[in-house]
């Protein structure tokens, strides 16, 4: 089955809510937040470029040179950490970590991006697409609730399909970490909830650029990535033109 749809991602798409999200979660457990990731990730480049220097230099301090690498696989360990934390927050995995987060205060319509529901309105008047989904990684029910709520009210022409991030809980039967677990493949998710196979005339925005290549992998007609300088109204425009066959030799995916 061929069917020209529109499919947009909610978070960083929709919603700049990552951030109010990130707030919430520092909070709760600051190793879990984006924030505390940063600093993971600044630090690593210090440490790393510590060591090219001393490569460079050929030096012959090895006391210094395994005080390098012990560096780098003590961040390394803690990122693995953060994930895990990060993951046990957003899910509400254990109690101290339930109803932390107020969604329904996040999801409001002055935390949209500028003039993109606007835009989806003028798409849907246009009649470019047989439908308008939403896909939308989730961690927990009360998420899903609140953004239910407000496609509802202020979107009550789109189909909202909310993908658990992780399938599988955290932890397995043995109460051990589950470590198969991995991220849910959006786009294929979207297939097989929806039946449609065939999205070679369709198109896909989203801010994860890996969404996005396996999106393209399965043969997406316009996959658009959305990064930190790129703005939907603008990505959302050059879609409806695609759709009604003007071809911008501008549009950059």
């Amino acid at each position: 089955m061929n069917q020209n749809v529109l499919i947009l991602d909610c978070d960083g798409v929709i919603f700049d809510s990552l951030p109010l999200i990130d707030e919430y979660v520092q909070k709760i457990k600051y190793e879990a937040s984006d924030a505390y990731s940063d600093e993971l990730d600044f630090e690593e480049l210090k440490i790393r470029a510590m060591l090219h220097r001393y490569e460079k230099e050929r030096s012959n301090n090895p006391e210094e040179y395994g005080l390098i690498q012990k560096r780098i696989k003590n961040i390394e360990k803690r990122r693995i950490e953060h994930y895990d934390y990060k993951d046990l927050v957003l899910e509400e995995v254990i109690s101290e970590y339930q109803n932390r987060i107020n969604y329904d205060e996040i999801y409001q319509l002055e935390n949209t991006f500028d003039g993109v529901i606007n835009m989806i309105y003028t798409i849907y008047g246009k009649g470019l697409f047989n439908e308008i989904y939403v896909l939308s990684h989730v961690n927990c029910e009360r998420e899903i609730i609140a953004k239910k709520k407000f496609f509802k009210k202020y979107l009550p022409m789109i189909k909202f399909v909310p993908v658990k991030f992780h399938l599988d809980s955290f932890y397995n039967e043995d109460g051990e970490k589950n470590i198969k677990r991995l991220r849910t493949n959006k786009i294929e998710y979207f297939r097989n909830y929806t039946g449609i196979r065939d999205l070679s005339s369709s198109y896909f925005i989203d801010d994860t650029e890996s969404i996005i290549n396996e999106a393209r992998k399965i043969g997406v007609a316009g996959a658009y990535y959305k990064n930190g300088s790129s703005k939907t109204v603008d990505l959302l425009t050059k879609v409806s033109f695609e759709a009604i066959g003007v071809v911008d030799k501008n549009i950059k995916r």
